[in-house]
């Protein structure tokens, strides 16, 4: 509001009073008005909407010639018009205050309403300014929420109709406190939205679980990670690059995704973690990020039950295309002290595992032969009698100086 203006009327802030002129008419009238007011303020669903709302009801509570709703612009440091009625686009363009300059300036700064004509001891420019602006009355009254202060409320007559009065302000006074009300639901609602989206947008990336981690940390996501004994499963598929000559590129596509959905639901459903997927094939962590009583057994068996059906979708595809006969799956599964964490630069961030046990596993998936399970020796150890084994041999894995004791696990049953 670029009008200055004049007597302040001392409002306590933040009080939470009914206005005194809904007090002295009909209980039920005053409560159904406020009710009323409070219903239309808490519909708007952005601070935008709200702020075109508040000025739509300002106008039509108070029969004014000019409405405004000013906010404290972060970068320019200035007050500035967000909504307004009765103004052109030039006056609202132009009109931007500094904090403790004018009518408004002085509102924000003081976080005190004030009503204008009124008292004499306001500054005198207020006075002066007044008179020359063609404003027959006002009232101009700060918006605030938990925060402060965090603009003003403008409004005027230029007519005879009557100056506004100390219930005036009072209802603005009640407005104000809806309207603090409403922004706080807004952005309480916005902030539940982003935490959605975000949670969304990581789940593209990592597993369900790895996004819940992330998303609840309270330190630099940079910065997590740790060393625990975990077991790891890679499942990599055999022979299907070089089927990429052979068949249908939206076909092998199709393959790939049902693939990549039955190891998720598969991984999930046996308390691992599908950390990512790899080209054509998988990494499952199983003992973080989320607990489970015996990590090695857990990742076994849910590569029998991959495994198996991964056959069957696999005799699906052959029925169209015989050529998916070729594909085998070669499953590796390795256990020990790994780190977990994230492993990668200051611009991207990879939740991932890093260690021996990793490497193992990724070097069985490479060598196993046909549809074949390999675990190493600390897995069969910690499997207990719980996992039948079968073809235990040492074998020379790539990277590792010296032999490997593997060993296979037998064949899943039916279901």
């Amino acid at each position: 509001m670029k009008v200055k203006g004049k007597v302040e009327k001392n409002v306590a802030p933040g009080s939470q009073t009914l206005p005194p002129e809904l007090s002295e008419k009909s209980g039920i009238g005053a409560l159904l008005q406020v009710y009323r007011l409070g219903s239309r303020l808490l519909e708007a669903d952005s601070e935008a909407g709200l702020n075109d709302l508040l000025v739509e009801v300002m106008s039509s509570e108070f029969d004014t010639s000019t409405v405004s709703i000013m906010v404290l612009n972060e970068q320019s440091g200035m007050l500035e018009i967000v909504a307004s009625r009765g103004l052109t686009d030039e006056q609202v363009a132009s009109c931007r205050v500094h904090p403790g300059e004018c009518v408004s300036g002085w509102v924000y700064t003081h976080n005190r309403p004030l009503l204008l004509p009124g008292d004499a001891s306001l500054p005198h420019d207020f006075t002066s300014t007044l008179s020359n602006s063609g404003i027959s009355s006002a009232i101009c009254f700060p918006m605030r929420n938990r925060e402060g202060v965090t603009g003003v409320i403008n409004i005027s007559r230029s007519d005879e109709a009557p100056v506004y009065g100390d219930r005036d302000v009072d209802l603005v006074s009640t407005l104000s406190q809806l309207t603090a009300m409403a922004i706080d639901n807004i952005r309480l609602n916005e902030k539940h939205g982003e935490a959605v989206r975000i949670k969304t947008l990581f789940e593209q990336f990592v597993s369900s679980d790895v996004a819940r981690l992330l998303i609840n940390q309270k330190r630099d996501l940079h910065e997590i990670g740790t060393i625990e004994d975990l077991t790891v499963v890679f499942a990599d598929l055999r022979n299907f690059t070089s089927l990429v000559q052979s068949i249908e590129l939206q076909k092998l596509r199709s393959f790939l995704d049902d693939f990549f959905t039955l190891t998720a639901e598969e991984a999930q459903r046996g308390g691992g973690t599908l950390n990512k997927f790899l080209g054509d094939g998988v990494l499952i962590i199983f003992g973080a990020p989320l607990h489970h009583a015996n990590p090695a057994v857990g990742a076994v068996r849910a590569a029998q039950r991959i495994h198996f059906l991964f056959k069957r979708l696999r005799d699906r595809y052959c029925r169209e295309n015989r050529l998916f006969g070729e594909i085998s799956l070669g499953v590796g599964i390795g256990s020990g002290d790994v780190f977990i964490g994230n492993v990668g630069s200051a611009k991207r961030f990879d939740y991932t595992v890093v260690g021996v046990p990793v490497n193992l596993a990724q070097r069985l998936a490479s060598y196993a032969t046909g549809d074949t399970i390999l675990i190493t020796d600390a897995v069969k150890r910690e499997s207990g009698s719980e996992i039948r084994t079968i073809n235990t041999g040492n074998i020379m894995l790539k990277g590792f100086s010296d032999q490997v004791q593997i060993h296979e696990v037998a064949d899943p049953p039916g279901e």
